[in-house]
């Protein structure tokens, strides 16, 4: 086997060029597909035959308001003030009365009623109540939950999502921090800006190709939501696990050249 992979990869070197069109050109039709047959991803997710989903069914039987969606909205005072305090309490009221009247919400718990409030009395949270599954809720409902914090935010209370709901967008870069971490340590490991580019070049064509591919298959297929990020997730694994295992394999043959005294 190494024998075959070892001819591979000297057909690549020397044909590198071709290789490198031949990626790009796959890459290209693949974007091409995605975005003329692509279709949307859902956040439904069912394993029929389980225990659990036997019980989900059940509930939406016999009680289908308690087996909806929700979403938890905590909010935090700025130090040295409280959730109490008279501007404070009102941001975070008129906060959950936006709430309250977005899209398909069926009922809002108000920290101040239900006691929902640390002792200090900075930090408290409140539910959102959908009567449908999360899977149910479009993108428009979803954004107004997330445009319901402004008047808390206005007032300087910080405010943060739970249930799944509505997303950070701040997270959204957290996989090109990653790309600069490892080039950078790449880079100090190899002493060459070329030998750090190249796998994570590499990452990249493949993160493509490989979600594309999802979002192809979804005009064909039931895709749920998070396979775009499980595809992210396994395309940078396996080129970093393979520069991994090619550095292990060069600080080896080094050591056998010169031996510890």
């Amino acid at each position: 086997m190494s024998t075959q992979l070892h001819r591979l990869g000297d057909w690549a070197f020397t044909h590198r060029r071709a290789v490198v069109a031949l990626w790009l050109v796959v890459l290209t039709g693949v974007i091409a597909s995605a975005v003329t047959f692509g279709g949307t991803t859902n956040d439904k997710f069912t394993v029929p035959g389980t225990e659990s989903q036997e019980a989900q069914e059940l509930l939406e039987q016999k009680f289908p308001a308690a087996s909806g969606a929700y979403a938890r909205i905590a909010f935090a005072a700025p130090e040295g003030e409280k959730l109490t305090d008279p501007e404070n309490k009102a941001a975070v009221e008129e906060t959950l009365a936006r709430a309250g009247k977005a899209a398909d919400v069926s009922a809002v718990s108000d920290p101040f009623e239900t006691g929902a409030l640390t002792k200090d009395q900075r930090i408290g949270f409140g539910d959102v109540i959908y009567p449908v599954p999360a899977h149910e809720i479009d993108d428009a409902a979803r954004d107004e939950l997330a445009a319901a914090a402004e008047p808390a935010r206005a007032a300087g209370v910080q405010v943060e999502y739970g249930g799944g709901l509505v997303t950070d967008e701040a997270e959204a870069g957290s996989e090109s921090t990653g790309m600069m971490i490892g080039f950078l340590v790449l880079a100090i490991t190899l002493g060459s800006l070329v030998a750090a580019g190249l796998p994570l070049l590499t990452a990249l064509i493949g993160v493509g190709i490989g979600v594309t591919g999802v979002t192809l298959l979804s005009g064909v297929i039931e895709v749920s939501a998070v396979a775009p990020t499980l595809a992210t997730m396994l395309d940078l694994e396996t080129p970093s696990g393979s520069v991994g295992r090619v550095l292990t394999e060069m600080l080896e043959e080094e050591e056998v050249r010169t031996p510890r005294r």
